[in-house]
């Protein structure tokens, strides 16, 4: 192997996530595959889903559209979350496309467009979509409407509130499709369910449920071990003093590739039992580890990630949440990818 570190995305545990969301799901289930499938690579994660029947996809911009639609079969459909207005005739006359309308200005873009459109209403969050005040602008009967829970992981209050309003709006537009469940839906709020569930971050292992798959595993050569001695010192800034002797590791990773540089002077205990600290700042290329329960030698490899409570774990000691570590790691890691 000619590199420092391994990034390995097991594409069959995305596929077998799915599965099992979607043996959650009361409706059909949909794949979220924005930010190039959450950083794992659309390229190869769509044929795989469409290979076990999955039909509808979402993406974030009308720039992903595309690469997503030239992997779909012709009964495919992809929705585009954000940006209606940018479409241009040509992908608005492509049948596997679907805009998501979220405003009076992508509704007045469309105004003579005669496909499909989803409408997107702002139950909580006050991110994208019509606030309830223009909810009169959306016609009776759409193809779709949808929202988007904002505490799903959280707090059932404000869900229940969301799942109440999007109710009587499906009662009073009689969609042909309602879709209100992100992963987090799926898994602790059946009544969300509705038509069309959009699963997300839990095919990409980032959320825990009943036969979860890991997706992502990190792993990172050590290129040089330094046994520390008492007031030694390591990295920039001389941030960190070791008490005593220490073994510290350098890793060949750093938040070039993605590896959060908050981590810097932080612990945590990986799924597999060790006990691992981030020694001084994290650098560009590379970064030194104390491993307290364990020894090894230059040459060997040290998993960072190696389970869905790794990834979580982690991005909590970064002060983040796995979303942007999964998205960060997937666009920005520089060694050997495997899938």
């Amino acid at each position: 192997m000619t590199s420092h570190a391994l990034l390995s995305i097991n594409r069959q545990h995305i596929v077998d996530n799915f599965i099992n969301l979607d043996h959650l799901s009361k409706g059909e289930t949909a794949a979220v595959v924005k930010a190039n499938a959450y950083g794992t690579g659309a390229q190869q994660i769509i044929p795989a889903l469409v290979d076990v029947g999955v039909e509808d996809f979402f993406v974030a911009q009308p720039s992903e559209y595309a690469q997503v639609a030239s992997l779909l079969p012709q009964n495919g459909r992809v929705y585009v979350l954000n940006g209606a207005s940018l479409l241009d005739g040509d992908m608005l006359a492509d049948k596997k496309m679907v805009p998501v309308v979220n405003n009076h200005r992508d509704l007045l873009a469309l105004s003579s467009h005669q496909g499909p459109v989803a409408y997107h209403l702002d139950t909580a969050m006050k991110r994208l979509g019509f606030l309830s005040k223009d909810w009169h602008m959306i016609p009776k009967n759409p193809h779709m409407v949808m929202s988007h829970l904002s505490c799903a992981d959280e707090d059932d209050l404000v869900t229940q509130k969301q799942i109440v309003q999007f109710q009587e709006v499906v009662e009073n537009m009689a969609p042909e499709r309602a879709s209100l469940a992100n992963s987090e839906g799926i898994i602790h709020h059946p009544t969300s369910h509705y038509d069309l569930t959009r699963p997300g971050i839990g095919l990409y292992g980032g959320v825990a449920f009943d036969g979860v798959k890991p997706v992502m595993t990190l792993s990172a050569k050590i290129l040089q071990k330094n046994n520390l001695n008492k007031d030694d010192h390591v990295g920039y800034g001389a941030t960190f003093t070791a008490e005593g002797p220490l073994a510290a590791y350098v890793l060949g990773i750093g938040y070039a590739d993605g590896l959060p540089r908050h981590l810097s002077n932080q612990s945590y205990k990986t799924s597999q039992g060790l006990e691992l600290s981030f020694l001084g700042r994290i650098s560009m290329d590379s970064c030194v580890v104390g491993v307290h329960n364990a020894t090894f030698e230059e040459g060997q490899w040290i998993d960072l990630i190696y389970s869905p409570e790794d990834l979580a774990i982690l991005a909590k000691v970064a002060g983040t949440i796995s979303y942007e570590l999964l998205t960060g790691l997937g666009s920005q890691f520089r060694g050997q990818r495997c899938l």
